[in-house]
């Protein structure tokens, strides 16, 4: 009986392990999606797949390159939205900057530790 109860327990502990975002994955993925002129202020996570990011980039070119590139990587992406493109002036009417938002649906098990 503690045998099998034990062994119970191991496989609880088991199943919990193999279920476990792997964050170390997602931040490896993220670097290689990113392209050079974007960077990130703010990252949420959701319970179901879902990682909304906060992120600056150079121009809109930027925004567009780093949504095709999301795009691209979908053996972890299921969908990607670009949301709220502002942009930032210097006293010349030039773009310093442009703020966006990204919001990621994950493949189902793409980042589970296994």
């Amino acid at each position: 009986a503690d045998a099998e109860n034990l062994q119970m327990k191991i496989e609880l502990v088991k199943g919990l392990l193999d279920d476990h975002f792997y964050w170390t994955q997602f931040f490896t993925e993220l670097e290689a999606a990113t392209v050079d002129d974007v960077y990130y202020l703010n990252l949420a996570a959701g319970q179901t797949g879902t990682i909304s990011l906060s992120a600056v980039g150079a121009n809109y070119q930027s925004v567009a390159r780093q949504l095709r590139s999301f795009e691209q990587a979908n053996s972890w992406v299921d969908n990607v939205v670009i949301n709220g493109a502002n942009s930032v002036f210097d006293a010349d009417g030039n773009i310093l900057s442009v703020s966006f938002g990204v919001l990621l649906s994950l493949n189902p098990g793409a980042l589970l530790s296994r």
